[in-house]
């Protein structure tokens, strides 16, 4: 019985002659040139989306401090509301204690905050 043999590879070049051998490498050439000019492009785009990302991140981190500085703010400047304006407002005496105890605790916990 015989065993059939795999032929041997041949290196693609023994098959080109000089003239494809020059119009390959012309080829590939362009193909990298091509392939260059496409990940510049790639890379202008990146750095566009970059420079867009941070400047959103710059605004919302603005945006967050001074939310938080008028939170705090808010905390260290209202006026105690007497239990009388709950009162007039139609509530009853329970709700106006939880409404000044409501309020201590936003003032308390902002303050935690700060520390």
């Amino acid at each position: 019985m015989e065993v059939p043999q795999k032929r041997a590879r041949t290196c693609p070049a023994d098959d080109y002659t000089e003239d494809d051998g020059a119009a390959a490498s012309t080829a590939a050439q362009q193909q990298i040139a091509e392939l260059r000019a496409e990940l510049a492009k790639c890379k202008r785009e990146h750095e566009q989306v970059v420079r867009d990302l941070n400047r959103r991140h710059a605004q919302m981190v603005r945006d967050l401090k001074g939310s938080y500085s008028d939170a705090l703010e808010w905390a260290y400047t209202v006026k105690a509301i007497p239990r009388d304006h709950w009162l007039e407002k139609g509530h009853t005496g329970e709700y106006a204690v939880a409404m000044e105890r409501l309020l201590d605790r936003f003032k308390r916990i902002i303050k935690e905050l700060r520390k």
